[in-house]
């Protein structure tokens, strides 16, 4: 059941914020994804549930004891706890170009607006900064949604679609 869609799902919402200036449009990012992230924690307490990524699949799934939540995923980049560095997912040879939409959307911005950054293949980044970027991904790439989680040494930034929810045993 896709209960997301008919609130979140604007369209030409994220063409038309693609045209704002930066700053106003990571405030907007950042609201929008805040909102998100409350309604999923309410519905389905996204930061307590278990979550694995099929990369070839291109589906996230969020399990708790009650439910599981399943959802398209995008990969938006990931940082380094080594040495601090963040690296666009279309940079990332790992990473299937068709999970690379949302971040493709991001450098797009950039490129357009002058925000060199977001064209940068690598570069120093705190992790505040990997979710303003994820929030921009979130909002340029119509995603649902956003999600960071740990892989070996890298925290993983990415959106996703709106879930399907099904109980947790079937």
């Amino acid at each position: 059941m896709n209960i997301f869609g008919k609130f979140f799902d604007k369209p030409d919402t994220a063409s038309a914020d693609a045209d704002l200036p930066y700053p106003l449009l990571l405030v907007r990012s950042r609201e929008e994804l805040a909102m998100k992230t409350a309604s999923h924690n309410r519905l389905f307490h996204l930061s307590e549930a278990a979550w694995t990524a099929d990369l070839e699949a291109g589906e996230i799934v969020f399990t708790s004891e009650e439910f599981q939540a399943r959802a398209s995923l995008q990969v938006i980049g990931t940082i380094y706890k080594g040495d601090g560095t963040w690296l666009w997912a279309w940079a990332n040879d790992s990473i299937p170009a068709k999970l690379c939409a949302h971040a493709e959307a991001v450098r797009a911005y950039g490129e357009k607006h002058g925000v060199t950054q977001f064209s940068a293949r690598k570069f120093q980044c705190t992790e505040a900064e990997g979710w303003d970027f994820t929030a921009l991904a979130c909002k340029l790439g119509g995603g649902q949604g956003a999600y960071c989680g740990p892989d070996g040494d890298a925290l993983v930034f990415m959106t996703f679609g709106a879930p399907s929810i099904s109980n947790a045993k079937t």
